[in-house]
């Protein structure tokens, strides 16, 4: 279960990364686009660096082996909601 909501962000961080291109090639069509380049960066910078993130954790918690189970606990004994 774990797996799946890091694909989840995974996919949820690679539409904001298309969504920063889609606005900074759109600003380049544009006459006075500094809002719109902007809000591209925002959105490209922002989705890369919280892939980067949870890429990060996604490992982590592959290496501590709470992917095998399907339950969202983790084996330190700490409990879900």
């Amino acid at each position: 279960m774990a797996q799946f909501l890091a694909d989840i962000a995974g996919m949820l961080e690679i539409a904001a990364i298309a969504a920063g291109l889609l606005l900074l090639h759109r600003a380049r069509t544009v006459e006075r686009a500094g809002l719109l380049r902007a809000a591209g960066f925002v959105l490209l910078l922002g989705g890369i660096s919280v892939g980067l993130c949870t890429g990060y954790y996604w490992f982590k918690y592959q290496a501590n082996g709470d992917f095998e189970t399907v339950s969202l606990s983790s084996r330190s004994g700490a409990r879900g909601p």
